[in-house]
């Protein structure tokens, strides 16, 4: 598949974001008042984990994806969405460089903040560019 254009990296970014929603979800602990937003210093080198652990949840999803949207039924899909769910975590939870909590961290920041969700899209760009020529 080659994922140049820029609407596959805008579909990339999304497909970021989308993950950290469901993640954060099956977290025990409460999730933090608007206020309590946890901070996290955001560096190249810690934007570069996060791009690199959101290209691999964007892989991971795209292979699951047909197996769940061809599942005969609610409870195969659920089954085939939860197997999806913990192979990118784990994939999150095994990146170098970024934790759980720094990649939801980050996803979420850039909901709000239009220029760091251009950053990802750039660096996700760069990033499955050259693979894919």
């Amino acid at each position: 598949m080659t994922l140049r254009s820029s609407a596959a990296v805008a579909a990339l970014a999304a497909g970021i974001l989308l993950f950290a929603v469901p993640v954060q979800a099956q977290s025990t602990s409460p999730a933090p008042q608007a206020q309590q937003q946890p901070t996290l210093k955001l560096d190249d080198a810690k934007l570069d984990a996060f791009v690199g652990a959101a290209v691999e949840v964007i892989r991971i999803r795209q292979t699951w994806k047909p197996k769940i949207d061809g599942a005969k039924s609610l409870e195969e899909k659920q089954q085939l969405n939860g197997a999806a769910q913990i192979e990118m975590k784990l994939a999150v939870e095994n990146a170098p460089g970024i934790t759980m909590k720094e990649y939801v961290i980050i996803a979420e920041a850039s909901r709000q903040n239009s220029r760091l969700l251009e950053e990802i899209q750039r660096r996700v760009g760069q990033r499955i560019g050259p693979a894919n020529k």
